[in-house]
């Protein structure tokens, strides 16, 4: 009943657009226009410096812990420490990754340690220009106008400097000592661990330290107000040139790689840019594609150039639109929405193509007819197929707008509402310039010169569109015969190769499913190949695992002058330590302390919380080995209110993420509180899987339903349902095959599977039912070489992005390819062969 209603409604819609094309092409123009300045706006916003940091939160669950942790930890500690801002891009943060190459096989022996020595000095003393005169990362941690504060928690001493003179070293652990202190010849030392800053490591017999290839040179900068961001831009740029200089200088011995939180912001906002210069190919090559679909050369009437041009132009300006309606709505544009051209524009080229083959249907059915009654007989026609495909995938894409991962969110809200303006603008501006260029046609004026060219009579009406497909012909004896196509369905050699390559298809997609798929987000995967940003992540990850420091608050209000309070905080880090694996030794300032005065008094602690705190202010964190213990203990009015500490991780990847924040987190309880900036990512780890099965119920649910309500057949839904999943399957295997990892982009990745699939099966299920008496060979004449045509086409645009060098764009890349050419073997032979089989 549905469907009736909404093939008459197109049917005098057709008719209203044909009648008014004027005011139909005039209007979409003048949203267009209307809204243009707000989408430029959107695209220079998303292409501005200082992204970076959202482009981050973008990826970490709303309803994560880590979130409500940092608040939490920021109410004691307003300073992260290492992370200063509590994330991977802190502001404070400069590193270097020292590797060595050739025949150098060791960065800790004399001569590695002097070339990192001398790298150090050179980038500690380069100068920049500022408001207060030039200064240095040596002149900040030295000079009075940075405050002490700053200086205590950005300014230490770089541990690895200090390996050349404390001979030799039980890795991963280092004593840093200073004595003697009493007559027993006692001496203070402080347990650091190198294990962050070293890879690649050899040990001899005794655990001696012997060798590493690899090490990591931690520039922590005091942050200035009134050092702008452009200033310290200025100082990265002076230190990549001397370290680019520097290693040029020792090509034969090192290679280095720099992290830089701006050159970050830099590299992802290289993504939008590369990604905005490949539009006008995109437009150019689907361009020239529709042209030369849309070509008759044998009656070059038929030919309609200018309604290729239209049905490129036309999802363009939706996409524009809205874009710049978002924008108005405060919506950011994120660098991955910034790939909804590649994607939406083909499916706006799909409908144009379903539409031009329903026009030529119905013009070669009824030639005597007029224009008016054409197109509203074209609306009516392909009415179904198109709204039922836009229904779709703005369901599929509306799902993901209800994700609790904000990347996923944006990308989706802005897939849904450009589908959703694309479909209005091709049924409006399209539909408009097709009826104006179907009145060109009906009176037989040339497309190009509008010459008015003589029809060869009998053989111009009785020429079939879409012979080539729909029949094959056989000339014999000057009589042409043709022969229907569901034949070759009904035919047992036609469908033994079907089924046999079927089979295959489904062996090989569960084998790759079941044993290919790495799980896991690499930051790297976030940015283009060939970025320092990126060369460095790369080595990172491969040889530092886990080198982050967790920050552990102990219990507020603890009173550590109590033995017994003191004795259970100890006695909880021991567990912390020896419970999972994924920590190295813990080291406190609470266990500093108890070996300071007893080497230094002789006694123990005392349990007087007032000289307790006496005793730690006015001497032990004055102390030049104790000092930057001061970061982590926050004392008011004579009494300890939190303190915290730092303990090395370990033998942390991409694969065991999530087990080490579950093991981590059991083992603080309630009582301690526990932050690492991994954690973000196992937490958006541990989403993934909810989020892709709810996509999957939620739009595959909505889809049968809209194909319940469209085409109201038990048969409909079930091959709908069927297709879906065997699709998705078969995109899904080959993208592991292939080294897509699940991850968010997957996730993306998987909606944009889901939609395009649901477009190649509805097309061929809602002509099916709608034509007699030879319903696959007439389905497959309409709809055969638009599904042809609009998988080229979108394999095409795609294909634009392939310059883009990065994961993400190859695992976009990998998916449109993969579900068009899996999906064009569903919908026109394994759909039509099931349909022709069992019908």
């Amino acid at each position: 009943m549905l469907s009736r209603w909404v093939r008459t409604g197109a049917y005098h819609f057709g008719r209203c657009v044909s009648d008014r094309s004027s005011l139909f092409v005039f209007l979409p123009l003048l949203l267009f226009v209307g809204l243009l300045q707000s989408t430029i706006e959107a695209i220079r916003s998303s292409l501005a410096p200082g992204n970076a940091r959202l482009n981050e939160e973008l990826f970490l669950p709303d309803n994560g812990r880590i979130r409500q942790t940092k608040e939490r930890l920021s109410q004691f500690f307003p300073d992260g420490g290492h992370f200063s801002t509590r994330s991977w891009l802190a502001p404070n943060l400069r590193i270097i990754i020292l590797q060595t190459q050739g025949d150098r096989q060791n960065i800790v022996d004399s001569s590695g340690l002097e070339m990192y020595a001398r790298l150090r000095s050179t980038l500690e003393r380069a100068e920049i220009s500022t408001s207060r005169g030039r200064v240095s990362l040596a002149s900040l941690c030295a000079n009075a106008h940075t405050r002490s504060e700053e200086r205590r928690h950005h300014c230490k001493r770089d541990a690895l400097s200090l390996i050349g003179l404390l001979g030799e070293i039980q890795y991963p652990h280092m004593n840093v000592s200073l004595g003697p202190l009493d007559p027993m010849n006692s001496t203070l030392y402080r347990l650091i661990n190198l294990s962050p800053l070293l890879a690649g490591t050899g040990v001899d017999g005794s655990g001696n330290l012997v060798e590493a290839r690899l090490a990591r040179m931690i520039l922590d900068l005091p942050r200035m107000e009134w050092i702008t961001d452009q200033e310290w831009s200025a100082l990265d740029r002076l230190w990549m040139r001397a370290i680019d200089k520097f290693e040029r200088r020792h090509e034969s011995d090192l290679k280095l790689f720099f992290w830089s939180p701006l050159q970050y912001d830099a590299d992802v906002r290289s993504v939008g840019k590369d990604t905005a210069k490949l539009v006008p190919l995109l437009f150019s090559s689907l361009l020239l594609f529709s042209l030369i679909t849309s070509i008759r050369w044998r009656d070059p009437v038929r030919s309609k150039p200018w309604v290729a041009v239209a049905g490129v132009i036309s999802p363009a300006l939706g996409i524009s639109v809205s874009i710049g309606l978002l924008h108005l709505a405060g919506f950011v544009l994120v660098p991955i929405a910034l790939l909804t051209p590649f994607l939406v524009l083909t499916v706006g080229i799909d409908d144009m193509f379903i539409m031009m083959s329903v026009w030529n249907k119905e013009r070669k059915e009824r030639p005597e007819a007029e224009g008016g009654e054409l197109m509203a007989l074209t609306y009516r026609e392909s009415s179904i197929s198109i709204l039922l495909t836009t229904l779709t995938n703005v369901l599929v894409y509306g799902t993901g707008c209800i994700s609790a991962l904000p990347a996923v969110r944006l990308f989706c809200l802005y897939c849904t509402l450009s589908m959703a303006v694309v479909f209005l603008f091709q049924i409006s501006f399209f539909g408009a310039i097709l009826s104006i260029d179907g009145r060109r046609e009906l009176e037989g004026r040339h497309p190009i010169m509008f010459s008015k060219k003589k029809q060869s009579g009998s053989l111009a009406k009785n020429r079939s569109f879409a012979s080539s497909f729909s029949s094959l012909s056989v000339v014999s004896e000057c009589r042409i015969t043709k022969f229907d196509i569901s034949q070759l369905f009904g035919s047992p050699w036609c469908l033994l190769p079907i089924s046999i390559t079927y089979c295959v298809y489904c062996i090989g997609s569960g084998y790759a499913l079941l044993y290919e798929v790495q799980e896991g987000l690499e930051l790297s995967s976030l940015l283009p190949e060939g970025t320092r940003t990126h060369a460095y992540l790369t080595v990172y990850e491969r040889f530092f695992t886990g080198g982050t420091p967790l920050e552990v608050m102990l219990p507020p209000g603890t009173n550590y002058a109590n033995p017994s309070e003191r004795y259970r905080i100890l006695h909880r880090l021991m567990e912390l330590e020896r419970s999972t694996p994924y920590t190295s030794d813990v080291s406190c300032w609470l266990i500093d302390f108890s070996r300071y005065v007893n080497t230094v008094y002789g006694v123990d602690l005392p349990i007087n919380n007032r000289k307790f705190v006496d005793l730690l202010e006015r001497e032990f964190l004055q102390h030049p080995l104790y000092k930057d213990y001061g970061n982590d203990i926050l004392i008011r009015n004579g009494s300890i209110v939190a303190s915290r500490l730092f303990i090395p991780l370990r033998g942390i990847n991409t694969t065991n993420r999530i087990a080490a924040e579950e093991s981590l987190r059991e083992s603080a309880r309630h009582d301690l509180v526990l932050f690492d900036v991994s954690f973000g990512l196992a937490e958006q780890a541990a989403e993934l899987p909810w989020t892709v099965i709810s996509n999957l119920i939620l739009a595959g649910g909505a889809t049968v339903i809209t194909i319940c309500v469209l085409m109201p057949t038990l048969l409909n839904c079930v091959l709908m349902t069927w297709a879906v999943l065997s699709i998705n399957a078969g995109v899904f295997g080959v993208l592991a095959h292939l080294g897509s990892r699940f991850d968010v982009i997957s996730v993306i990745t998987s909606l944009l599977s889901i939609g395009y699939s649901l477009d190649f099966s509805s097309h061929i299920l809602a002509h099916f039912h709608q034509l007699r008496p030879s319903p696959i060979g007439s389905t497959l004449s309409i709809i055969g070489r638009p599904i042809i045509y609009s998988a080229s086409s979108t394999v095409l645009g795609i294909v634009c992005l392939a310059p883009l060098k990065g994961y993400i764009t190859a695992n976009l890349v990998r998916t449109i390819v993969t579900v068009c050419v899996i999906g064009s073997y569903h919908s026109l032979l394994l759909v039509p062969a099931i349909l022709q089989r069992f019908l």
